[in-house]
């Protein structure tokens, strides 16, 4: 099976889509379509993104990104990103679309 994957980094909230089979689908996170462009390391070092990263704002803003859309364009555009794409099992594709 063909597909493409579709992100939409904005500078605020970020959403996703998948088209396979003639079909786009809205990637459903668990906090819904579109979550804040946030990124952050939990206390075990592991990836949190949306609304469990921005959490972490006050008491360790020292392990949260924001504001890393420019970065990583200019990154993409350098050629040198190496972006492996991943849910960790926290999103799902919306089949009602």
């Amino acid at each position: 099976m063909t597909y493409a994957v579709g992100i939409d980094l904005g500078t605020t909230f970020t959403s996703a889509a998948l088209a396979r089979d003639g079909r786009v689908e809205t990637v459903m996170f668990e906090e819904g379509a579109e979550v804040p462009s946030v990124v952050a390391l939990d206390d075990h070092d592991a990836l949190e993104f949306g609304t469990a990263a921005v959490r972490r704002l006050v008491p360790t803003p020292d392990r949260v990104v924001m504001h890393y859309e420019m970065p990583l364009n200019e990154m993409m555009l350098a050629g040198s990103a190496a972006l492996t794409p991943s849910c960790s099992g926290r999103c799902a594709v919306d089949p009602r679309i």
